[in-house]
């Protein structure tokens, strides 16, 4: 069971993670724009903050009872996120960054540790308590793109040490077999992307062993594509 005050220190980490993003940036960096299918810095800040700023008004109706949909049409609503604000500044991306991080945190403050982990006010029909998905979208989320990109502009050390540092804080709050394969996944993610095949093939078989559902959700996973046509990774689909 994770505690109220590990969530809202998992969330304060998230902010940190995001401050040093943003610190380590060029000038160019900060004002670029971006493509859908290329992420510039500011792209990627805003696609965490809506996610938050929608996690935040979930946590809030789930408080109090309310019934939620589930969440359909991600691509539609990453799609409209990115238009939204593709064309704003640095300084107007960051604050609203800031305001939707602010709003999760305020979202959660008042909510009482038994909701957040009894299953029946959580809004996921696939039964994650509700710490989980705040955690899943106010920390896991974002800082998983912060790694990806890292590694896409020639930081891998970084990319991977910051997913090592998020996998470190997130093994605290469960110790459960799908909460670890998560995890793991993650972390073969990022080393796909930062060019380690060896050290990604390593933990994703890990994570198949513990989480079984995740290797269809990897057929398909862009992060991943590096390593299709290693006999290895064709090897996890034969077995």
């Amino acid at each position: 069971m994770a505690s109220k005050k590990q969530v809202l220190d998992i969330l304060r980490a998230a902010i940190e993670s995001e401050e040093a993003f943003g610190k380590g940036l060029s000038k160019a960096e900060r004002e670029a724009c971006g493509t859908y299918e290329q992420w510039c810095p500011k792209d990627v800040l805003a696609h965490g903050a809506f996610w938050k700023e929608r996690m935040a008004g979930r946590v809030t109706a789930a408080a109090k009872g309310e019934a939620l949909e589930r969440t359909e049409g991600y691509g539609r609503a990453n799609a409209a996120c990115f238009a939204a604000h593709q064309h704003e500044s640095w300084q107007q991306v960051w604050a609203y960054a800031d305001q939707a991080h602010q709003a999760l945190v305020a979202a959660v403050e008042p909510v009482d540790e038994k909701v957040l982990n009894d299953p029946s006010y959580s809004p996921d029909p696939g039964g994650r308590l509700l710490w989980s998905l705040v955690v899943g979208t106010g920390y896991t989320h974002p800082v998983t793109h912060l790694a990806a990109y890292y590694a896409a502009h020639g930081q891998p050390d970084t990319a991977v040490q910051l997913q090592e540092q998020a996998n470190a804080e997130l093994a605290k709050l469960d110790d459960s077999p799908e909460w670890r394969g998560g995890l793991l996944y993650n972390m073969a993610c990022i080393h796909a992307l930062a060019g380690q095949p060896d050290a990604a093939m390593a933990e994703l078989r890990q994570a198949f062993a513990l989480r079984p559902n995740l290797s269809e959700f990897a057929r398909e996973d862009a992060d991943l594509a590096s390593l299709r046509d290693r006999a290895d990774y064709q090897a996890l689909y034969t077995e």
